[in-house]
């Protein structure tokens, strides 16, 4: 991620916590996470990996889903840059292709995307490193 895509990643987090009223340790507690980490991720470094999705699906409660949109294209550009995901991100992908059509809003640039089988168990497939 660059600076620029990091910076903008923070304004989306500020503004969708300022548009939902929270403050910072209100936000913290939604995701799990401490008061620290919160500001951090708004006036130093983006959040990433589990952090992105859990403010993506914030979003898509708050009806916002610009933001759940940038929010899912920095999982899938970490993804592209090597970042290291768990299965448990894996499956929260699966979860989010299944309910919003992921690979739509990804679009041709993120072609790794595969779902197979959406009636039963959707499977979003790793890129071949």
């Amino acid at each position: 991620m660059t600076p620029n895509e990091d910076a903008a990643l923070r304004r989306t987090l500020r503004e969708l916590r300022t548009e939902l009223r929270e403050t910072q340790t209100k936000f913290a507690e939604r995701l799990h996470v401490t008061l620290a980490t919160t500001h951090r991720w708004e006036t130093v470094r983006a959040p990433s990996g589990t952090a992105l999705l859990g403010c993506a699906r914030i979003a898509h409660e708050a009806g916002r889903l610009d933001l759940e949109h940038k929010f899912l294209l920095a999982v899938l550009e970490a993804i592209e840059e090597g970042f290291d995901v768990t299965p448990d991100v894996w499956q929260r992908l699966a979860d989010v292709a299944a309910e919003r059509r992921l690979a739509d809003i990804a679009g041709p640039r993120h072609s790794f995307l595969s779902t197979r089988d959406a009636d039963t168990s959707t499977i979003v497939e790793k890129p071949a490193k």
